[in-house]
């Protein structure tokens, strides 16, 4: 707890500190320090990201095969290569003309026609029942699963660009970046090398030259040589613990470029164990914004680290790494760094893998509803057409009692024509007689000889009685009216007693209409 408060305190300090009475003093790289030791902890020796995006889109796979099922033959064929079983064409056939947007949508609906082929052994086929579907079911279908899958592929197309291969990025790949910023190689030596972490070892009384950023010569290109720069104390005039309280009184002699890599070591083992948490865009970039936050300016070039007149490393005159001619230019010079470019291209390629992420798990999220709403069609469907097969069986069924002039139920015996009927006592119905055992005519004899006449069945029986007819009724249901005839009805155009009851075809285009509304989402 002492030393992450005293941490602080020279982190606070710092920018007073650096100039202090015209000198560098400890805890003048402090803050210096901890920028740069966000990027070491993110340089594990093997770094975790998230799993690209996954733009197979298996929901919309369903959704367009439920789509292929229910679409016309002849649209179906043209995916089948004539005269071949089961083959089927990969691209558009050139004198199909096919529309621009062919070509990008072709896959998809290629592998949705063969899963429809399969039938059942496509396990989407089988889940969702489509084998099942007959070609009345198909129609009825048709335009209300269309727009769905339109609205689908719309979706997909809403996901950003990779334009830098994001999806691409290897965990391999981000750690030999990080390795190679911090440490100039990849895998991480057992033992930092000069030749690695500098373009080559500094030579005698070369501090002040090599402690500048570059890739020629022997300046810095790694997180390690600029820590070696803003830490690493002057043999003979430096300031003791640069960086950080717990730092060694290590020495750079200048004089005999006597440096050890063990020094430079225990200068980075001070930022503290490697990051374990999977590496974001976020994490890189608030390291580089740090890093560029603590440069500093003079005339026109810029100082990362104490600076007074010179980078050598003695406290009159400052520990720090040059980036020449930043002043007018601190983009371009800033991401001329060398170990800052390659990790901005990593921090952008995390950025578009994200995004994707996070873009892709959102159109799942509308494709599955999109899916849910052609599943629900697919059974509504199923559902009212079992309706409509019990409405027209009931109907038919009413229409032959009324026919028959035998009402429903809970009726009394009274009310119920012995002629054409029979009253069952226990349901108390109302039932016409089975073909064949009408009771016959009175006639001569009572037998139903010749010289006997039928007597009219239903409403026929009232014959030219107009009140009788009008006054057939159960309860508010007229069974009998006197009109003209209708369309299929005999003799259109003469007014006499005909069956009253409902039509059965317009109860059933009421139901339709009720299950279009049903389908309107």
């Amino acid at each position: 707890m002492i030393n992450s408060v005293f941490s602080l305190v020279l982190v606070a300090i710092a920018s007073h500190s650096k100039r202090a009475n015209g000198a560098v003093t400890a805890g003048g790289a402090a803050t210096e320090f901890e920028a740069l030791c966000n990027v070491v902890r993110l340089a594990a020796p093997t770094v975790t990201m998230p799993t690209a995006a996954d733009t197979n889109w298996p929901v919309l796979e369903k959704i367009a095969k439920i789509n292929m099922t229910v679409a016309d033959k002849e649209w179906q064929q043209i995916f089948r290569k004539k005269g071949e079983s089961k083959a089927y064409h990969d691209a558009p056939p050139s004198e199909l003309k096919p529309n621009a947007d062919w070509q990008e949508k072709w896959s998809l609906w290629k592998d949705a026609v063969e899963a429809a082929d399969r039938g059942t052994e496509d396990a989407d086929i089988k889940e969702m029942e489509l084998d099942k579907l007959d070609e009345r079911q198909r129609t009825l279908l048709r335009p209300h699963i269309i727009p769905i899958a339109e609205a689908a592929v719309t979706l997909t197309r809403n996901l950003a660009q990779d334009t830098v291969e994001g999806d691409k990025l290897t965990a391999n790949e981000a750690t030999a970046t990080l390795l190679d910023a911090v440490y100039g190689e990849h895998p991480k030596a057992a033992t930092v090398k000069f030749e690695k972490i500098f373009v080559a070892k500094p030579a005698n009384n070369g501090r002040q030259a090599a402690c500048e950023f570059g890739t020629t010569e022997n300046r810095v290109r790694t997180v390690a040589a600029t820590l070696a720069c803003i830490c690493y104390k002057d043999n003979a005039a430096g300031a003791n613990q640069l960086c950080k309280r717990e730092q060694a009184a290590e020495t750079w002699t200048d004089a005999g470029a006597t440096m050890t890599p063990v020094h430079i070591d225990n200068i980075l083992a001070l930022c503290g164990k490697p990051s374990t948490d999977p590496l974001t865009s976020e994490a890189v970039q608030d390291a580089l914004q740090s890093i560029r936050s603590k440069i500093t300016t003079k005339a026109s070039d810029g100082y990362l680290g104490p600076f007074i007149s010179g980078c050598s490393g003695e406290k009159d005159a400052g520990a720090c790494v040059k980036i020449t001619g930043y002043k007018d230019a601190a983009d371009s010079k800033g991401q001329a760094i060398p170990w800052v470019g390659p990790l901005l291209i990593l921090q952008q390629r995390l950025a578009i893998r994200e995004k994707r992420i996070k873009e892709a798990e959102q159109i799942n999220n509308q494709l599955n509803v999109e899916l849910a709403k052609a599943i629900a069609t697919r059974y509504a469907v199923k559902h009212t057409q079992a309706v409509l097969t019990t409405t027209v069986q009931q109907q038919k069924k009413e229409v032959n009692q009324h026919t028959a002039g035998c009402h429903l139920k809970n009726k009394t015996i009274e009310e119920c024509p012995e002629a054409d009927c029979n009253y069952d006592s226990e349901k108390k119905e109302c039932k016409p007689k089975e073909t064949g055992t009408e009771n016959q005519a009175a006639g001569t004899g009572g037998n139903g000889a010749a010289g006997g006449t039928a007597t009219p069945a239903g409403c026929a029986r009232h014959g030219s009685d107009k009140a009788a007819c009008e006054n057939d009724k159960t309860g508010d249901k007229q069974n009998c009216a006197w009109r003209k005839g209708k369309d299929g009805e005999d003799d259109k155009e003469t007014e006499k007693c005909r069956n009253g009851s409902f039509i059965v075809n317009k109860k059933l285009a009421l139901i339709a209409v009720a299950f279009v509304s049903l389908l309107k989402f």
